[in-house]
Order: C-alpha cells, then sequence, then structure tokens
C-alpha cells in the first residue's frame, strides 16, 4: 500500500509540473524509464566490490581496471542524478581534490550543481587514483557503449532513476531542480511522462487482445 501511495505522490507531482508547463505554451516531451535506483544500485556496486577485491589482491587484469573506473562513473552518476559528462569530469574531480561535497558546472543549464560523493568511492579511492591517466582516456561515447553492453541501459536512465527515487524518499520537484542544475521543471518532466504512459499502455493492450481469449 505505502508503495502504491508513494507512486501516486510521484504521478500527482508532475502531472502538476506539466500542467504548469502547459499553460506557459511549451511542449511536454517524453522520456523512457529502464531501470529503477535500487536495481541499478545493486549492479553496479556487486561488480565495484567484486573488481575491487581483484585489484587490491593483484589479481585483476588491464580489462578489469577499466572496468573498476566505468562501474565507479556509473555509481556517481545513478547516487547524483548526473549525466554521463558530468559523472566523468565529477570523479577526476574528486580524485583531484578529494573532497566529499563538489562543484561543476551542469552541462545544458550552465548552472553550478553539487556532487555528494557516496561513501564507497572514498573507499575505494585510493585505488581509483592509481588509474587517473586511464580514466582522462574514458570519454562519453566509451562509457556509454560500456553500460550498454553490461548492464543493457541508456547510462541516461540513471538521471530518471535519480529522480524516481528521490521524489519516492520526499524531496520536492523544486528542490530536485536546483541540485541537479536544471533551469526549469520542462526537462525534469522530460523524464517521467513516457514511462508512466508506457505502463499503461501495455496493460491495455494486454487486455484488449486476450478479454476475447
Amino acid at each position: 500500500m505505502e508503495s502504491e501511495n508513494d507512486e501516486r505522490a510521484f504521478v500527482e507531482y508532475f502531472n502538476e509540473i506539466a500542467k504548469r508547463i502547459k499553460e506557459q505554451g511549451a511542449e511536454v516531451k517524453h522520456w523512457y524509464k529502464e531501470i529503477t535506483f535500487n536495481d541499478a544500485l545493486k549492479k553496479i556496486k556487486a561488480n565495484l566490490e567484486i573488481i575491487y577485491k581483484k585489484l587490491q589482491m593483484g589479481t585483476g587484469k588491464k580489462l578489469d581496471i577499466r572496468r573498476f573506473l566505468y562501474y565507479s562513473i556509473a555509481y556517481l552518476q545513478l547516487t547524483n542524478g548526473l549525466r554521463s559528462s558530468e559523472a566523468i569530469k565529477g570523479l577526476q574531480l574528486l580524485l583531484n581534490k578529494k573532497e566529499k561535497v563538489l562543484k561543476i558546472i551542469a552541462g545544458k543549464s550552465k548552472l553550478e550543481r553539487l556532487i555528494i560523493i557516496p561513501p564507497l568511492l572514498f573507499e575505494y579511492y585510493d585505488e581509483l587514483k592509481k588509474y587517473s591517466d586511464i580514466l582522462d582516456k574514458i570519454n562519453k561515447k566509451n562509457y556509454y557503449s560500456f553500460i550498454r553492453e553490461n548492464l543493457g541501459v541508456n547510462p541516461h536512465s540513471f538521471r530518471y532513476a535519480f529522480i524516481d527515487y528521490m521524489l519516492s524518499k520526499g524531496l520536492t520537484p523544486e528542490e530536485l531542480v536546483v541540485f541537479m542544475g536544471y533551469s526549469s521543471f520542462k526537462h525534469m518532466i522530460n523524464y517521467y511522462r513516457i514511462a508512466s504512459a508506457k505502463d499503461k499502455i501495455i496493460q491495455r493492450i494486454r487486455e484488449a487482445i486476450w478479454e476475447n481469449y
């Protein structure tokens, strides 16, 4: 029952935002939800822990080093709702500064936004620091390819998963707009609309197909 109430509250939040956008004459676009926050966190963390142990024991291979960096970027992206390019820059900045809270300029809005470093990445800092030169060679394209191949999702889904999860934990859309460096509500609404519509469409098609059988 609690999860149903959370979902209704989530829908109500975004419907209200969508209403404001439409009143301003702007188009409400759509985006696709591919993975939940908890599922993504579990998969990324499990892979990180396995590879970290290999590297610590000296049994890791060169490929494991890149995998370690890719999953570290994904972990940072998911836990802060970052764009892929912001997550790469954020990890580079962490290895240069080793601070718990970092500031970057958001990719599209050019507004300042914060990155809160998760404890796990601080725990792995010394190991990550060894591979700073390799991290500098990682770009959005090869990171995207890795996440697609190994997790089966578009890494941009992590932003949607972050929004979904944080709203369910009581953060307001207004707070998330500020934290994530959005210039307006219009951009955030893009992440929700198609996901809710997709679930309803699938259910209706199933009902239509099977109701006569």
